[in-house]
């Protein structure tokens, strides 16, 4: 079986790195309206083109699509060991944690240390900082262009994942619209 996971936040690739550091997953939208005063004339606009590319997706796996919010969710649907785990995202998501609670940026880490895929694909957008991932021989990044790869796969099922603390609210606003027509399986 493989898994699909798209990350909102993969949208943002024109803006993500201005502020990728000032975000924590206590972000509000108050930290927003600071994080714009300190960056004005910052087009805060998602990248239309990838966001398509997310909508391409979704129709091509209608019916196999859950909708989660934080990405560390992921962890209470994968209840057996998976072939291929295939993450578009902005981050790799496979950050060291200190904490016992998983978190938006470890989740691939603890199933990876379940020993739950046999390999981790991971398709950033065309800003993502690539060079941090560790070098494992079953982790492979892919070209920015997500349909390359999943041809490749066939896909038992997707998870459209929000992230809103890396969403600012031109996308959450689009989030919104763009979730209210799709079905999901939860």
């Amino acid at each position: 079986m493989n898994i699909l996971t798209i990350d909102f936040d993969w949208i943002m690739s024109d803006s993500i790195e201005c502020y990728n550091d000032l975000i924590s997953t206590s972000t509000t939208r108050s930290n927003w309206a600071d994080f714009r005063k300190t960056m004005p004339g910052l087009n805060f606009n998602p990248s239309w083109e990838l966001f398509h590319t997310v909508k391409k997706i979704c129709e091509i796996y209608r019916g196999k699509l859950y909708k989660i919010i934080d990405h560390a969710e992921i962890l209470q649907y994968i209840n057996q060991p998976i072939d291929t785990l295939i993450n578009i995202d902005h981050h790799h998501d496979y950050f060291k944690s200190n904490g016992l609670q998983p978190f938006c940026g470890d989740w691939v880490r603890r199933l990876d240390n379940k020993k739950w895929f046999k390999s981790y694909i991971w398709i950033p957008n065309p800003t993502s900082d690539i060079q941090d991932l560790e070098k494992k021989n079953y982790f492979y990044i892919a070209k920015p262009d997500p349909m390359l790869t999943l041809q490749k796969y066939s896909i038992a099922q997707v998870y459209l994942c929000q992230s809103p603390q890396w969403l600012p609210w031109e996308a959450i606003e689009l989030w919104d619209l763009f979730v209210a027509t799709l079905d999901f399986n939860n």
